[in-house]
């Protein structure tokens, strides 16, 4: 009895093992059901709190690998784009939108938990002389509780969550909320719990016709994907989101495939092609232009339809400039015979032997 008080999981470990070794096709659930509710019972009579986060059950369970495999809650994830155009496309006039609004810019902004907003307080928020607001946060973690600030830059545009803020916190001292939480549930007039703050985020995504399987978690998951696909490192998005820098949470759970609508690339008007003979851009159709001048570009393009020569006019150039070929040709060759008869001398031709040379057949 002494050791049911003092060391419950050398029980929950015997126990666990002796329902391992009888297999079956449902061993793994059983586990850990027994785990969970043995833990569970025997807190009520022993000294040791959380029987559950035992050392030893840990390590038994690790080598049963009862572990859950972690995998990413969505496939591929909305745009955040989307979000920031229906903002600056709509008007929030109400206490409870504008408070929509400050809550959704600021998970944009920051990748805030549902349970950090669900305990800031008044007393949470300062601002700098830099233009930035901080807010001080708590976030908990099984039997750890860490303190961590948020850190907001103020931007010039309808999508500033410090802006946000501040008119939720105007509008908040016009109804007269006394509570020093810094959001507010409506219905029920009191402090708001994490369920709420998801509820109030899911209700802004489904005005732009973001729907199941997405929640107001979901804002989370676009944030940090974003951020990845503009090229900000692992090291960066976990700072940013309140993450150990370690970690590789983002990449595993968050960094998804961003949505597209597949159908709307398949009507997508394509621009047909243009025919062989036209040119796309001016730049092409004034080189051509120019090229007509030129006796080797239009012997490049001796077999082109749009020069528009016809085609003796094209033969009779291409004779002209053959011969003229053959002329230079033999010119040079009478200068290197005269320099062979009088090496010593610097040999000028005059014009009559230059056409005495160009008349031979």
């Amino acid at each position: 009895m002494a050791l049911l008080g003092e060391r419950p999981d050398i029980h929950v470990v015997n126990a666990m093992a002796w329902l391992n070794d009888l297999g079956g096709k449902t061993r793994k659930s059983n586990l850990i059901a027994l785990k969970t509710h043995t833990s569970a019972v025997l807190g009520q009579f022993s000294k040791m709190p959380n029987i559950s986060d035992s050392p030893l059950i840990k390590q038994f369970t690790r080598c049963l690998n009862l572990n859950n495999d972690s995998k990413a809650r969505y496939n591929v994830i909305w745009n955040i784009q989307k979000l920031f155009d229906h903002i600056s496309n709509s008007t929030f006039s109400s206490p409870e939108q504008i408070q929509m609004k400050a809550i959704a810019l600021l998970v944009s902004f920051s990748a805030a938990r549902m349970t950090e907003l669900s305990r800031m307080t008044m007393k949470d928020l300062h601002s700098s002389q830099n233009n930035t607001l901080i807010i001080a946060t708590i976030i908990k973690k099984g039997n750890k509780i860490r303190n961590e600030t948020i850190t907001i830059n103020r931007i010039k545009n309808q999508q500033c969550p410090a802006k946000a803020l501040q008119s939720w916190i105007q509008s908040r001292v016009k109804i007269n909320i006394q509570e020093e939480s810094l959001f507010w549930y409506f219905k029920k007039h009191t402090i708001p719990s994490s369920h709420y703050c998801s509820q109030t985020v899911t209700t802004i995504i489904h005005q732009f016709e973001i729907y199941s399987p997405y929640n107001g978690l979901s804002i989370r998951h676009a944030t940090m994907t974003k951020l990845r696909a503009s090229g900000a490192s692992v090291l960066e998005v976990n700072a940013f989101s309140c993450y150990i820098l370690t970690s590789t949470v983002v990449d595993a759970f968050y960094y998804r495939p961003i949505q597209r609508d597949l159908g709307s690339l398949l009507i997508k008007s394509v621009r047909p092609n243009k025919r062989p003979g036209q040119f796309k851009t001016q730049s092409l159709r004034l080189a051509y232009k120019n090229s007509k001048s030129n006796l080797n570009a239009m012997m490049q393009f001796k077999s082109c339809k749009p020069m528009r020569i016809k085609t003796q006019q094209h033969r009779q150039l291409t004779k002209s400039f053959k011969k003229s070929a053959e002329k230079q040709r033999r010119f040079q060759t009478f200068l290197g015979l005269a320099s062979l008869f009088d090496p010593d001398m610097t040999y000028t031709a005059s014009k009559q032997q230059f056409i005495d040379v160009m008349s031979l057949p």
